[in-house]
């Protein structure tokens, strides 16, 4: 078995000779070559991120999107507890993201200026 295998190697048999030999597949199918549509530099095309998006604007992922876009297909749409838990989770972030945003207010509160040495003012 060996031996015939490093025949056949040195003959060059066990590499493929041509593009089609390499490609796995139907082999009554038509071939096509689709290095022209590559996103390179020097093509024109540019490069792009595709991103899914609900309506909130919150990025979804691959299966939640496929489940957005086969609720339109089909005329169907989530149940309300699905509803209900995307935007549980909307909310959830929004004050999540609130809660960060006010984390350095705490610092210009009027007990705060003995603490940093430094003149507090109200403006409103």
């Amino acid at each position: 078995m060996s031996a015939a295998l490093h025949h056949i190697r040195s003959i060059g048999g066990t590499a493929p000779t041509s593009k089609r030999d390499a490609q796995v597949g139907r082999a009554n199918d038509e071939r096509t070559d689709l290095s022209e549509y590559e996103v390179t530099e020097g093509n024109g095309f540019a490069p792009f991120r595709l991103e899914y998006r609900d309506q909130f604007g919150q990025n979804q992922t691959k299966s939640e999107a496929y489940r957005t876009l086969s609720y339109r297909v089909h005329g169907r749409g989530p149940s309300n507890r699905r509803q209900e838990k995307v935007l549980r989770r909307f909310v959830d972030e929004q004050d999540r993201t609130a809660a960060a945003g006010s984390a350095h207010l705490k610092d210009l509160a009027p007990g705060s200026s003995k603490r940093s040495g430094q003149a507090y003012v109200k403006l409103g």
